[in-house]
């Protein structure tokens, strides 16, 4: 079978973002919230996200041309967040969330959702959704383009400090998150999500 080649030295970055976010799909979505400066929650999907290790997350924020994301710069000072995990049901007001607001207005008073206090921050999760994760900032790297001093993406690594989880999706006896009870939303190619879909086949090697 014949392939297509793409140098990413010679084609636009435009084309860049369809190769690549067509092919690392499906991609977890982290619905972060955050404290805007005048005590507010900002709350935001991203979907340059994963885990690295049992206790660390990385998130990666695209860096617009007029300055820093709303989370970005929250994280930045604050040095906290919460990684809120959505299940199907929530996929609609998700999406509201990723639309643009002036800096200090509320993503959740606008979409009527819940907020409830954190364990171990200051900064609330979000009520509805069925994992919250607190987390502090660990570490923090500005990644510039090749042969540039233009900045690309803010990456951060969050160390996960606690978590909370619905009763209905955990198996207490086997400590297992249920995941078809979970039912969490992932990010495709272009404006499409995902959903979790279970195989009929076992891993072999562990």
């Amino acid at each position: 079978m014949s392939k297509l080649d793409f140098n990413f030295n010679e084609i636009t970055s435009k084309l860049q973002k369809k190769l690549s976010n067509s092919s690392v799909i499906p991609r977890p979505i982290a619905w972060i919230s955050t404290l805007n400066e005048n005590g507010t929650v900002n709350l935001a999907p991203f979907s340059y996200f994963a885990i690295l290790s049992t206790s660390l997350l990385v998130v990666s924020f695209m860096k617009p041309k007029d300055g820093h994301k709303d989370t970005y710069r929250n994280i930045m000072r604050t040095k906290e967040a919460v990684v809120n995990i959505a299940d199907l049901s929530l996929l609609e007001v998700l999406d509201e969330t990723s639309k643009s607001l002036d800096y200090n207005e509320s993503e959740v008073l606008i979409n009527n959702l819940s907020l409830e206090a954190s364990k171990t921050i200051e900064t609330p999760k979000i009520k509805e959704a069925s994992i919250n994760m607190e987390v502090l900032l660990e570490f923090d790297k500005d990644m510039p383009y090749r042969d540039s001093d233009e900045i690309e993406v803010n990456i951060v690594l969050l160390r996960i400090q606690s978590m909370s989880i619905n009763k209905d999706i955990f198996d207490e006896e086997k400590e297992y998150i249920l995941r078809e009870k979970l039912n969490p939303i992932s990010r495709l190619d272009g404006s499409n999500f995902g959903k979790s879909v279970i195989l009929d086949y076992k891993r072999k090697h562990i």
